[in-house]
């Protein structure tokens, strides 16, 4: 048995909805949680569902199905939680070292972003949920200095597309954002040093930057959470295995 049919069929009997189940347990489009519970009634050759208006009723051997459902699905939550324990201390510990102020890693360029994602794995392993989208750089496209930089980049975008082949059959949507110059206090104090550093003002670098953006201004957080928004909102759900840039015209793929 196809377990994320299970699932599926799961939050449909939780919510008595394909719409609400779609919308609220799973994030996957309405159609798709219609077709994984057909297959699993194909699959047992009972129909386990019947819509009476705009309600979703059990049937007898639906409402069966969801008793061993209950007990199937936590004891496979339980037994990912055990494989993933040994991950989620070694996550955890990592992201302490990066993070002490007595670590020799804690002053590295690179140390807040990696305490950052470690301790983010750390709590996906606690709480796994399936993937989505995740966030890169327009540095994946294009040769902004830092070779080995661009080249994680890349490697991520490369790691979205083949996610989004294998989840695709569970009805999971994997993409990237692909923001460039993000304005906020990093960004601002990096062109306070840069103009210090040149004895000019701060609006003198950030003129030339925004000059080399198709709209003429470095976009904001807010702006950049726009699109990841859309990414895990129902108006993607037949989008996957895409790289959107959200850079404001630095980069054009």
């Amino acid at each position: 048995m196809h377990s994320y049919r299970l699932q599926v069929f799961h939050a449909v009997a939780r919510y008595r909805s394909y719409s609400r189940a779609a919308r609220e347990a799973l994030h996957i489009s309405q159609p798709a949680v219609s077709k994984h519970v057909q297959a699993l009634e194909a699959e047992l050759g009972v129909p386990l569902v019947q819509r009476v208006g705009k309600r979703v009723d059990l049937t007898d051997a639906g409402r069966l199905v969801q008793q061993y459902a209950d007990q199937v699905l936590a004891l496979a939550e339980e037994t990912q939680r055990a494989l993933l324990s040994p991950f989620a201390e070694f996550a955890s510990a990592s992201s302490k070292l990066y993070s002490h102020p007595l670590s020799p890693f804690a002053h590295t360029p690179m140390a807040d972003r990696v305490s950052a994602g470690l301790d983010l794995m750390h709590r996906l392993s606690k709480e796994y949920e399936k993937p989505e989208f995740n966030i890169t750089s327009v540095n994946g496209l294009s040769a902004l200095g830092n070779e080995a930089y661009s080249a994680a980049k890349a490697g991520l975008d490369g790691l979205m597309r083949a996610l989004a082949v294998e989840a695709g059959p569970s009805g999971v949507t994997v993409n990237s954002v692909l923001p460039g110059y993000i304005w906020g206090a990093t960004l601002e104090g990096y062109f306070k040093a840069q103009a210090e550093a040149r004895k000019v003002s701060p609006e003198v670098v950030y003129r030339e930057v925004a000059a080399k953006l198709a709209l003429g201004s470095i976009p904001g957080s807010e702006e950049i959470a726009g699109a990841v928004l859309f990414f895990a909102s129902q108006l993607s759900s037949v989008v996957t295995g895409q790289s959107l840039d959200v850079n404001g015209g630095q980069v054009m793929a």
